[in-house]
């Protein structure tokens, strides 16, 4: 029985390998396009930032509770992991959703 996760039914195959890696740029390049679609409007930037907000990245993430720590933990790292791949596709238009929630609170 295959994996439903592999990416080639013969690891050996180099036509099967080619293949899994055009499939993979395509779905790299496509979720890069989507990412960028979001930040390109005033209303995906507001919604991203209030999504990294609820992320607790600037939260200590200590608790007495270890089941609450885990929680922020996870919180954080994708909040981490999302922010990391708008810096890395659109950093402009991170800079761009800062001052713009800069000048949201100074309003």
């Amino acid at each position: 029985m295959t994996d439903p996760r592999a990416v080639t039914g013969n690891a050996a195959d180099e036509e099967q390998i080619a293949s899994a890696e055009v499939r993979q740029r395509y779905t790299a390049r496509m979720a890069e396009n989507d990412l960028k679609s979001v930040m390109e409007t005033a209303h995906g930037r507001r919604f991203v930032w209030g999504l990294l907000g609820g992320c607790a990245l600037y939260h200590e993430g200590y608790s007495e509770s270890h089941a609450e720590m885990a929680r922020i933990a996870g919180m954080r790292s994708i909040g981490l992991r999302l922010l990391k791949r708008i810096e890395l596709v659109c950093p402009d238009l991170y800079d761009l959703m800062q001052k713009e929630a800069r000048q949201r609170t100074t309003e």
